[in-house]
């Protein structure tokens, strides 16, 4: 059973190592298969003017690579992977997201965003099918 609480001294920085080492020690690390097909939850999204759309993924099973080929389950959308990364604390270009890791996924789905956003700025354009 891991301890409730660490003293920890904020002008020396003393039980600071302690509370590192409990940290790994009780925290299991993140389960998956780095084997198995992509699995990823996009918990966030914004828009960047330079790269487009800029998701925020954590990777479950499998890893995204650029130049890879992936859908959106909820759309169905597949897109090209453009540019993979990770935060350290500001965006850090990698090669690839790993099982466990966060990080971020550019693609070609910048005027997908484009319409949607359109289309709920402007509520009149949405389609009638909606309203009923």
């Amino acid at each position: 059973m891991p301890p409730t609480r660490f003293w920890q001294a904020r002008s020396r920085a003393s039980g600071s190592r302690k509370i590192l080492e409990s940290i790994v020690e009780y925290i299991p690390p993140p389960s998956g298969k780095p084997d198995a097909p992509l699995r990823a939850l996009v918990f966030d999204s914004k828009f960047d003017q330079y790269m487009g759309v800029v998701s925020y993924v954590r990777v479950v099973d499998g890893a995204i690579k650029a130049g890879q080929k992936i859908r959106f389950m909820a759309t169905g959308k597949e897109f090209e992977v453009i540019e993979v990364g990770t935060f350290a604390p500001q965006r850090r270009v990698g090669q690839s997201i790993g099982t466990g890791e966060v990080g971020y996924v550019a693609g070609e789905h910048q005027d997908d965003w484009r319409r949607d956003r359109r289309r709920y700025d402007h509520p009149m354009q949405r389609t009638r099918r909606r309203w009923r």
